[in-house]
């Protein structure tokens, strides 16, 4: 976002204000009762949140492996993609509608599912990611520049092209298998901005004069 007001508007004097997620003060971990693996997408009924490429994805990981579940977070009844997604996968017992959660049904959710998927083709942050790395569990992301920068030097993560169920299909499959990703640092600040972990800290900066 910084890289892109710069570029927008010419101008240097930008600090950045990264947002922040505490788990201890909210939930405490859980493990999952059973051997099931259990993926999550959490997002509203919006185009861009390409939910598709999820549900087009367990459908090829389906005809391999059968012990599974994906939990997407509408209803199927918000808006017409919402209706279509429902329509067109509503009928497969291994994707789970379960509606808009509340924000403690949403973390309770964290804490019992295997992996987090988010792979949406726009967003400024991605902030379910950020919310679940701290269950240090593994997250597959579209490979586009909000999600690189929000996964930071999380290492258990998989990246994945937005538009290749394929290629999704395949990193799902070796979580089943392997239990977590191990990568080297994912993504490099390559733009020094001032920058601040929380709004506190921005502020505090701010008033401090």
């Amino acid at each position: 976002m910084a890289k892109e007001f710069k570029k927008m508007y010419n101008i240097g004097n930008i600090i950045v204000a990264k947002p922040s997620f505490h788990l201890e003060t909210i939930v405490k971990k859980s493990k999952p009762k059973n051997k099931e693996y259990k993926f999550l997408y959490p997002s509203f009924a919006r185009p861009y949140k390409n939910f598709e490429l999820a549900c087009e994805a367990v459908k090829e990981l389906w005809q391999k492996n059968k012990g599974f579940k994906l939990f997407i977070t509408i209803s199927g009844n918000e808006n017409l993609y919402a209706r279509m997604l429902k329509k067109k996968y509503g009928g497969l017992t291994y994707i789970v509608f379960t509606g808009l959660l509340k924000r403690s049904e949403l973390l309770e959710m964290y804490g019992k599912v295997d992996c987090l998927l988010f792979l949406s083709k726009l967003e400024t942050w991605g902030m379910p990611i950020t919310e679940f790395k701290a269950f240090n569990k593994p997250i597959i992301v579209a490979k586009l520049p909000y999600a690189l920068e929000t996964v930071g030097e999380y290492t258990n993560v998989g990246f994945v092209k937005p538009t290749d169920s394929s290629m999704l299909k395949e990193q799902m499959c070796f979580l089943m298998k392997y239990g977590s990703f191990k990568n080297e640092k994912s993504w490099e600040n390559d733009v020094k901005f001032e920058q601040f972990n929380d709004w506190n800290e921005l502020f505090n900066n701010i008033i401090k004069d």
